[in-house]
C-alpha cells in the first residue's frame, strides 16, 4: 500500500466557516418534498481558476469558487460562503492526502 503525506495541516490557517447543505427529497402521495439539512464545516474557499474550469460546460455570468475541507465533499450539496450560495459540480476525493475538493457553480435563486 502505498504511504501518501497529509497534507491537510497546510490548510488550518486558511479555514473558514462554512454552510455546508444537504437536500432530502421525500414523497408522500405522490407530492415530493425538499428538506435541506444544513451543517457547519471548516474549507478553505478560493476563486476558482477559469483556465481549469471546463470551458465549454460553464456559465460564464456565475461565480466559481474551489473548495477544500477535510470533511468529504459531495456532487449536488451547497457551500454557503459569503452570503452566496455554491453547488459542488466536480467534487474530488484527495483524501489519501488529508482533504477533499470540489469546484463550486454560483447559484441564483433560492435553494428549495
Amino acid at each position: 500500500m502505498a504511504s501518501f503525506t497529509n497534507v491537510n495541516r497546510a490548510l488550518d490557517r486558511y479555514l473558514q466557516t462554512v454552510h455546508y447543505t444537504t437536500i432530502s427529497r421525500t414523497t408522500v402521495d405522490f407530492e415530493e418534498t425538499l428538506t435541506p439539512t444544513v451543517t457547519i464545516i471548516k474549507a478553505v474557499v478560493q476563486p476558482a481558476n477559469p483556465e481549469k474550469l471546463n470551458v465549454d460546460q460553464i456559465d460564464w455570468s456565475l461565480k466559481y469558487r474551489l473548495i477544500h475541507s477535510n470533511q468529504p465533499l459531495v456532487m449536488g450539496d451547497y457551500v454557503r460562503h459569503d452570503g452566496i450560495e455554491y453547488k459542488l459540480i466536480a467534487p474530488s476525493d484527495w483524501s489519501d492526502y488529508g482533504y477533499y475538493r470540489a469546484i463550486g457553480e454560483e447559484v441564483k435563486g433560492d435553494l428549495v
